[in-house]
């Protein structure tokens, strides 16, 4: 069978080499003679074909019975029609066909009509192949129109959906940064006042990840839209190519910014520190110092009391001192404490800012990716929208190409079935002269079997008659013998006789030796003219009863046929 994915080519081929296959048979089947034209009887033309076909070969068979009989016998009857008759019959039997040539035209005739048979189912075959083949190439057509609808529709929905999403980051990046610059400004007017310190630090330390997680919403977001866009590509959108690459430079842009603003933050806030820590111990050593002069410089030589009042005003000053002096290493442990969780926030600020340029990267990263691969989709839809309507092209010019051969092949087959049709028509319209010449004949049989039957009848008298015959011969040969024999015993007697007397007399004896071998040659003569007699009417009964079997054996055969 023709399958669905093979070339018009191996279809031809296989056509070539079965039409070459039955070929032979088609013209030794058209070419076959018919010996017997005589006219149609249209008495049997209502019979079917099959059974004409079966009588015909009876009746051949029964003819290639009859041929081996010898027509010598029918000479043998006295009567002049037999001679008649079967001259006749073997002057109408020459036109009669052969046996292998009725039933090589039965055969041929039979492989034609199974050949036409098996080419019909081949055709059927064929179109079932092409319409499964043609109802395939349309689903396949009506899914792709389905996909590319449903691709324009989410296309138009994700071009609505991606502006806002682009002013919810613009809108956010903004109190990003205004809330990020905030604290910077309450930093720089408010550098000695630490509470006011600690409580921005709070406020950025809460900020931070909110704006982490705000920014990595935003990415995953824009992420998400950035795979629907590459997924549902559409030719016509060409505001959508336009707006992805600003926005990514945008967000590239905004990420960069928040960067480096909060970097500078850190180290300006890092730098106040340093310069107050640096500011209060300067301050504290140039108090330390001036203190000491003063004391030195003011110092009057006092009595003993004086002396020891001295040393409690300056025992109560170092006291005042050391007061401050631990109040100012307790600010500056506070300010090292600040200092040092500055610095590990600040070391976390870093690490977020790394984690951030590295997911921004990756990021970026993933939208040129997108857009190459979007890029590369584009060009895959465009080659296979070329592909596809090359390939509708050369579908519907191999169709319009099979349906012309197809044409064409069911043109030629119908004009072959009308010439075999014909041809049919023909051979079966001389069978049918053939089945009335043979029933003519068989007519003709039929008539020379009743002139058989009479002669039949007229041999049976003959054979009756010959056998009384035969009996009376049979009794006269038998008295004869009887006489014969009562002859030989007398001759025996007068031999015993002569034998008593050859003592009296020699010649008498001779006479009557010579007279007794005459006598017995003359019996001698006598019986073997019997016996002869006795021999040919033994032939005669014998070729008898062969001309009566074989007048059985016919008056059976016209029995049998006209029974048939």
């Amino acid at each position: 069978m023709f399958g669905v994915d093979e070339p018009i080519s191996d279809y031809q081929k296989v056509i070539r080499e079965r039409a070459s296959q039955s070929l032979e048979p088609l013209r030794y089947a058209f070419n076959s003679p018919v010996k017997i034209p005589s006219p149609k009887r249209s008495g049997y033309a209502g019979e079917s074909y099959l059974s004409a076909v079966s009588r015909l070969k009876t009746l051949l068979k029964r003819y290639e019975d009859s041929k081996i009989v010898q027509p010598s016998i029918l000479a043998v009857t006295s009567k002049p029609s037999g001679t008649s008759n079967g001259q006749a019959f073997s002057a109408d039997s020459n036109l009669w066909p052969d046996t292998s040539e009725v039933t090589q035209l039965l055969e041929n005739q039979f492989t034609v009509l199974q050949h036409l048979e098996g080419q019909v189912e081949f055709y059927k075959g064929a179109l079932e192949s092409l319409k499964q083949r043609t109802q395939h190439v349309v689903n396949e057509n009506e899914t792709l129109f389905d996909q590319i609808k449903t691709q324009a529709v989410t296309q138009v929905l994700a071009s609505e959906i991606h502006p806002e999403s682009e002013n919810e980051l613009q809108s956010g990046s903004r109190g990003k940064m205004s809330g990020l610059q905030a604290p910077v400004n309450r930093r720089r007017d408010d550098v000695d006042g630490e509470d006011d310190y600690d409580g921005n630090t709070s406020g950025a330390r809460e900020s931070q990840p909110k704006t982490n997680l705000h920014r990595e919403a935003n990415t995953d977001k824009g992420q998400r839209d950035k795979g629907k866009t590459s997924q549902e590509y559409h030719p016509n959108d060409t505001e959508r190519r336009t707006v992805m690459p600003n926005a990514a430079t945008f967000t590239s842009a905004f990420q960069d910014s928040f960067r480096m603003g909060s970097i500078d933050s850190m180290e300006k806030i890092r730098k106040l520190h340093e310069a107050k820590t640096k500011h209060l111990e300067t301050l504290l050593y140039s108090t330390r110092a001036q203190k000491l002069l003063v004391d030195q410089r003011n110092q009057p030589a006092l009595c003993v009391k004086c002396g020891q009042q001295a040393a409690l005003l300056s025992n109560y000053d170092s006291d005042a001192s050391m007061d401050t002096i631990n109040k100012l290493s307790k600010e500056r442990d506070d300010l090292m404490d600040t200092l040092t969780e500055q610095k590990a926030v600040l070391g976390q600020v870093r690490q977020r800012e790394f984690e951030a340029y590295n997911q921004v990267k990756k990021s970026c990263h993933m939208v040129e990716q997108a857009q190459l691969e979007k890029a590369e989709a584009i060009i895959q839809v465009r080659q296979l929208k070329e592909y596809w309507h090359k390939e509708r092209e050369r579908h519907d010019q191999y169709l319009k190409l099979s349906n012309e051969k197809l044409e064409k092949e069911r043109e030629k087959i119908r004009e072959a079935n009308q010439v075999e049709r014909n041809n049919l028509n023909k051979q079966l319209d001389a069978s049918h002269e053939a089945r009335s010449a043979l029933e003519n004949q068989l007519e003709r049989l039929t008539r020379e079997k009743v002139d058989l039957a009479t002669e039949l009848e007229q041999a049976k008298g003959q054979i009756m008659a010959h056998t009384t015959e035969i009996a009376q011969t049979g009794v006269n040969v038998q008295q004869e013998l009887e006489q014969t024999r009562k002859k030989l015993l007398v001759a025996h007697q007068e031999i015993t006789a002569l034998k008593a007397t050859t003592q009296q007399s020699q010649r008498e004896r001779e006479l009557d030796k010579t007279r007794t071998a005459s006598e017995t040659e003359s019996l001698r003569r006598r019986l073997q003219g019997a016996e002869k007699g006795l021999v040919e009417s033994k032939e005669d009964c014998l070729r008898l009863t062969e001309r009566l079997d074989l007048a059985e054996r016919e008056v059976n055969c016209s029995a049998t046929i006209m029974q048939s």
